[in-house]
């Protein structure tokens, strides 16, 4: 009847302006403020070809092993060995340790300061707990084993005003239980009321540096599993903690900086 074929007629328009929602938030949330991935032909040496990259640069600095980066502990270098034994360049082998820490070491907010201190990577490994400062202990141990120059890097982490739309959406997502795989930051810690939980525009954050030998230091967000989205996302560094200087690594003393990072 005419009326049944108006109303399939209207049924089906829903269905494609649906479907064009949806596709529209993908492409929001996934094709922009993102960089083109570069497809590169296998290189069964790549290791070697990097190390020697690497040590003609860095020398050895960033894959020192530390009583922190304990990388020739059984259980690392097992994960280590998976890594080597699979990638087929440095980028897979980055992409592989980012995933392995993402999905072993589950985030957990306000998770006590001893455990960054205390911990090195191979304990925080069996925990299976962190959050950005005992995640990236794990992943520049997983890297310097794999032979990748990693270091530290803390600051503050802001949302770029271009990407506000994104970010609404993100927020959408996650409010119905969608992974979005978004940088997470700890809330501000209390101190004399001198910090808020409030929503902020900016939080203090550590995150992680690797070295490619064509565009030099790339940065790596732990708590998201992937290479960081700066189109999206600003990192202000504040501080390249050294291998020893668990103060610098697991916490901020610079009160202003942490004031301006928080916008107050």
């Amino acid at each position: 009847s005419v009326g049944w074929y108006i109303l399939r007629k209207k049924s089906n328009f829903r269905q494609y302006r649906n479907l064009g929602i949806i596709l529209l938030i993908v492409w929001l949330l996934f094709f922009t403020g993102t960089t083109t991935e570069v497809i590169k032909e296998k290189d069964p040496d790549w290791l070697n070809n990097y190390i020697t990259a690497r040590e003609h640069i860095l020398k050895d600095e960033y894959t020192r092993e530390t009583t922190y980066y304990d990388y020739s502990n059984p259980e690392v270098q097992s994960i280590i060995n998976t890594i080597t034994s699979n990638a087929d360049s440095q980028e897979q082998a980055v992409e592989m340790a980012l995933e392995y820490v993402y999905s072993n070491i589950k985030y957990i907010r306000n998770e006590p300061d001893d455990f960054c201190f205390n911990r090195k990577a191979s304990d925080i490994i069996q925990y299976g707990t962190g959050q950005c400062d005992t995640q990236s202990t794990v992943l520049i141990a997983i890297l310097r084993g794999v032979g990748i120059a990693a270091r530290p890097v803390g600051g503050c982490l802001v949302e770029k005003d271009e990407c506000r739309l994104q970010f609404a959406l993100i927020q959408a997502f996650e409010g119905i239980g969608v992974d979005t795989r978004q940088p997470m930051i700890t809330a501000a810690e209390i101190k004399d009321n001198e910090y808020s939980r409030g929503r902020r525009r900016g939080g203090l954050h550590l995150w992680v540096d690797y070295w490619d030998p064509t565009e030099e230091w790339i940065t790596l967000e732990t708590t998201a599993g992937k290479i960081a989205n700066t189109n999206c996302w600003e990192y202000i560094v504040e501080v390249y903690p050294g291998d020893d200087d668990r103060q610098q690594f697991c916490v901020s003393i610079n009160k202003q900086f942490a004031n301006e990072c928080y916008g107050r």
